[in-house]
């Protein structure tokens, strides 16, 4: 939860991320990225970034997700992220780690 917009990231066991706007009980976006459950998720102080992180895949992504003007015309689309013309949401950044033994 942030805040200072009011917004809810789930992570769902598919490994998709929905935000929810809880002043209008609306979905904003559906951030689809990973292919296994979200393990944990993040906003950044100023609320215009979200981390998501999956454990199984080993897998972390920063997706913009910023309040600004355009994003109130947008709701329940995703955020155009990326140039990749589909108007599919990208990842702004995604990184990849190990943990334990293979790091």
């Amino acid at each position: 939860f942030h805040a200072g917009s009011q917004r809810l990231a789930v992570g769902t066991h598919e490994g998709a991320c929905i935000v929810y706007d809880l002043k209008t009980a609306t979905r904003l976006y559906v951030l689809e990225s990973h292919q296994h459950p979200i393990t944990a998720l993040s906003w950044a102080p100023d609320g215009r970034r979200l981390v998501t992180m999956s454990l199984d895949e080993s897998k972390l992504v920063v997706w913009k997700v910023g309040v600004g003007i355009f994003s109130m015309f947008t709701t329940g689309a995703a955020p155009r992220q990326g140039s990749l013309g589909t108007g599919a949401a990208t990842p702004f950044k995604t990184l990849d780690f190990n943990v334990g033994d293979e790091g």
